[in-house]
């Protein structure tokens, strides 16, 4: 697997007076990191005393159902589980690299790390007074400055922000936003909450940072 990671930069076009030729500038590349990603193999063990038992629902005075009906129920029940197990996994690496730059991969028979090169700058973890729990926290502040951080840096606008369960309700709940939303005659956001599949919840638009506010709840069980 190749990785090409592109990392912007916000140049200026030079002067030249009008009877000199255009001045070369660089080209910006990029750099390409190469990996060989391990297998995401889970498995299940199915026995014929599997296929014997009563189903969870099922009935315990009879059944219609055959030993291979219970075989072909427990095979799709499985597949879908295995499936499931396989998309958690996706989301927790997409989120281990939003948060962290990093990819850890750890199991049998490896032990690797996936760096993104991300900013040291862009890893943010707040504390004491500045969490949004306290109330000497300046949560929208905090949001601009990141945004500015993300554009400075990279040349693009984020339009979205994800927010963990926590963090929307110390966002939700903080005075700085509840007065500036409750302000009359200035028009900052609109908290209107609509739900989405798979644990997604769309609160809002929050017009002073010209994001999209987005909250995602999934929780995992790593053995």
């Amino acid at each position: 697997m190749d990785i090409d990671i592109i990392k912007g930069k916000r140049r200026l076009a030079p002067f030249v007076n009008p009877k000199h030729q255009g001045k070369m500038v660089e080209r910006i590349g990029y750099t390409t990191r190469s990996y060989e990603p391990p297998y995401i193999k889970p498995k299940v063990i199915t026995t014929a005393d599997e296929a014997l038992r009563r189903s969870a629902g099922e009935t315990m005075y009879g059944s219609a159902k055959t030993a291979m009906d219970k075989a072909e129920e427990l095979l799709a029940k499985d597949l879908v589980d295995l499936d499931n197990m396989i998309t958690r996994r996706e989301e927790w690496m997409a989120s281990q690299l939003l948060q962290t730059g990093k990819v850890a991969i750890v199991g049998d028979g490896v032990n690797d790390e996936i760096d993104f090169g991300m900013d040291a700058n862009h890893i943010i973890t707040l504390a004491g007074a500045d969490l949004w729990s306290a109330a000497t926290a300046t949560p929208l502040e905090d949001l601009r400055t990141w945004r500015r951080l993300i554009q400075k840096d990279s040349g693009l606008t984020p339009n979205v922000c994800v927010m963990g369960s926590s963090a929307i309700d110390a966002f939700l709940a903080h005075a700085s936003v509840t007065g500036q939303l409750d302000t009359r005659r200035i028009d900052l956001g609109q908290i209107d909450p609509a739900t989405y599949p798979n644990g997604s919840i769309y609160y809002g638009r929050i017009k002073d940072v010209a994001m999209d506010l987005w909250v995602y709840d999934e929780w995992y069980l790593d053995d």
